[in-house]
């Protein structure tokens, strides 16, 4: 076998290994060999931060319970994450559980002065910044969160939608639906997006358009077939209410001007529209 150098640690060969095999989407592996690192302080790291790459790569397979159960061990760990990146997950993670803003604001606020940060690393933390300011309402300080959010990483679409979210809260509807646009461009079966998308249409009273849309969504989907449905009664009520008032109006023709005014309480002389009749009073 391979005599490793005894400066090099068998931790530190399975980590690099890990970050490699990760590069070549080989998650499986990459887990594998994060497993194996025993001793992450040989490469600068906590258990933390370790947890904190298995969950990367889980959530890149798919597999969202092994992800979510990494994250959560490394809330509990004693050694907590090092890296801002890891910080700042799992800091988001116990938002999540907790709802508690204000350490979460600070700690990401924290995370992002440091030095280093990749484009993906701060999109990912402007985006976690910008959703607690939405929750709290806090419209300035999550648009401009969301906003660089979208700058340095503008291939996510959760933060496109969340800032869609803030322009219909704020009744900025034309932004808020091209701020949609984009997230459905960037994700064709973002059935989310289209469903928001969709009940926007019908807020401005466009109901075929937003049909189209539910059309094609997922059918079995209950929250669709109750749209449709909606909007289906909606135009049947409508469709109703034309045809009741038409036949109202040619009863209205039909009838002799005594006989309307008799059951509809016009005032005053009538005069009629048949050939040869005098005024109502001079027959």
């Amino acid at each position: 076998g391979v005599r490793l150098c005894k400066a090099v640690s068998l931790s530190a060969v399975h980590y690099q290994l890990g970050v490699s095999c990760r590069e070549l989407n080989e998650f499986d592996r990459a887990v594998d060999h994060f497993r194996r690192v025993d001793k992450p302080i040989t490469v600068s790291l906590s258990m933390g931060d370790i947890l904190c790459e298995m969950e990367g790569c889980y959530n890149a397979m798919g597999e969202m319970e092994e992800a979510e159960d990494c994250v959560r061990r490394a809330t509990e760990v004693s050694i907590p994450p090092i890296r801002p990146e890891n910080v700042a997950r799992v800091a988001w993670f116990r938002y999540q559980l907790s709802g508690e803003g204000d350490a979460t604001i600070g700690l990401l606020e924290e995370c992002l002065k440091r030095t280093g940060l990749g484009k993906k690393q701060q999109g990912d933390m402007h985006a976690m910044l910008g959703r607690v300011h939405l929750d709290r309402r806090d419209w300035g300080n999550a648009e401009k969160s969301l906003a660089l959010s979208c700058k340095k990483e503008p291939g996510v679409v959760a933060t496109w939608m969340a800032l869609a979210e803030l322009y219909s809260a704020t009744d900025r509807d034309d932004m808020a639906m091209r701020a949609l646009q984009r997230a459905t461009e960037l994700d064709k079966a973002a059935d989310g997006a289209w469903s928001l998308m969709a009940g926007m249409f019908e807020k401005h009273g466009q109901a075929s358009r937003a049909m189209q849309i539910y059309d094609r969504m997922d059918p079995n989907d209950p929250h669709v077939k109750m749209r449709q449905n909606q909007i289906l009664l909606k135009a049947a009520l409508r469709l109703q209410r034309i045809f009741r008032g038409h036949q109202a109006r040619k009863l209205m023709q039909s009838r002799h001007p005594r006989t309307v005014a008799r059951n509809y309480g016009a005032r005053g002389p009538l005069r009629s529209n048949t050939p040869g009749m005098g005024s109502a009073g001079g027959e």
